[in-house]
């Protein structure tokens, strides 16, 4: 018989999560041994100068940190600053240069508060998307999860709607921080601004639990 040839592993597709393992940290290391453990692993996995994969880092530390809202304000043209700017930039390069997520099912938990229409408009807006085949965005770059329990729990934390959204098909637009990110146990994917998502189903699962939606999105 003829020679069995593996299929070779696309350099571009992430199957499996950079976990700290991924990244050869744990936790008896100091933060700076850390940071410069993250900063030489992105350095050699994405083949770039010391200087990016600080920028990439540091960037990576303000988002899953205390910049979240920022940097999606000033995605959202909600907000001016240079420096946040400037940040966002950096991280959206770094996925833009990073394998993209196809590892499988990944998970976002919103919630949404009951402020006059606003409530009916979104989920009508969602409704809207879905009949029409209209891509949707998440307003800046966004994090799933590859955890569903987390994704929901999130979802869950307050609000008086909790939105689950799950996408199967990979994250062309997304890319796995979860050993990057300052919350390691979240398995986080992070996906760009770019992103879009088409809404395939939109279900209400319990019905114990009006209040509780999950969105079944395919990436566009």
């Amino acid at each position: 018989g003829g020679k069995v040839t593996k299929p070779r592993l696309d350099p571009n597709i992430q199957t499996k999560e950079v976990t700290m393992a991924t990244v050869r940290i744990d936790n008896t290391m100091s933060k700076v041994q850390i940071y410069e453990k993250r900063v030489r692993f992105i350095q050699n996995r994405l083949k770039v100068k010391e200087a990016d994969a600080r920028r990439y880092q540091d960037g990576l530390n303000e988002f899953t940190g205390s910049g979240y809202g920022d940097i999606r304000s000033v995605q959202q043209g909600d907000m001016d600053d240079p420096r946040v700017k400037k940040i966002a930039d950096d991280i959206e390069e770094y996925i833009n240069k990073s394998a993209k997520w196809g590892g499988g099912t990944t998970y976002r938990g919103i919630y949404l508060f009951d402020y006059g229409d606003m409530l009916q408009q979104t989920l009508d807006g969602f409704r809207n998307a879905q009949a029409t085949r209209t891509p949707i965005g998440m307003y800046g770059m966004s994090s799933w999860s590859t955890d569903k329990s987390m994704a929901k729990t999130f979802a869950m934390m307050d609000g008086d709607v909790h939105v689950l959204f799950i996408c199967k098909n990979g994250q062309p637009k997304g890319t796995s921080i979860a050993g990057l990110s300052k919350h390691i146990g979240e398995h986080e994917v992070l996906t760009s601004n770019n992103a879009r998502w088409l809404i395939d189903k939109i279900t209400q699962p319990d019905p114990n639990d009006m209040t509780y939606y999950e969105i079944e999105v395919t990436p566009c």
